[in-house]
């Protein structure tokens, strides 16, 4: 997972993490682009619609988790990334050795869990589809 982002870079500078580009090339069929988030990770839009895993996942939950959850996470995640000063990568956040200067930091813990629910969504909408 490290080789999906790249290095520290700064601030206002952040890459747009690999995991999440498939969204970038696809419009929404119900032309619904979630509100953008300032910060070093953007909440992107899904490529088909809420209710297009039906029955399998209802709209309502797909709209709770991507509109509401996954945003919710996202600008927490860009909130933590903004009082640091950096926009440091979430898989080197996540994988920092015990010890390190980001793990030193009192913002460590809220970075982690946001960061960690960042990937996670981005890895699921990534994975899963009407397809």
């Amino acid at each position: 997972l490290l080789a999906l982002l790249g290095n520290v870079v700064g601030k206002n500078q952040c890459p747009v993490p690999s995991i999440v580009l498939p969204y970038y090339r696809v419009v929404s069929p119900l032309g619904v682009v979630p509100e953008p988030v300032e910060g070093c990770y953007p909440l992107v839009p899904l490529g088909y619609s809420y209710n297009a895993l039906e029955p399998f996942k209802d709209r309502v939950t797909m709209s709770y988790h991507h509109g509401r959850l996954w945003a919710d996470e996202t600008n927490a995640l860009n909130k933590y990334l903004r009082e640091l000063g950096a926009c440091y990568d979430i898989i080197q956040i996540l994988a920092a050795p015990a010890g390190s200067p980001i793990t030193k930091s009192p913002l460590y813990e809220e970075l982690k869990y946001y960061g960690g629910a960042f990937v996670n969504h981005a890895l699921w909408f990534d994975e899963i589809g009407p397809q």
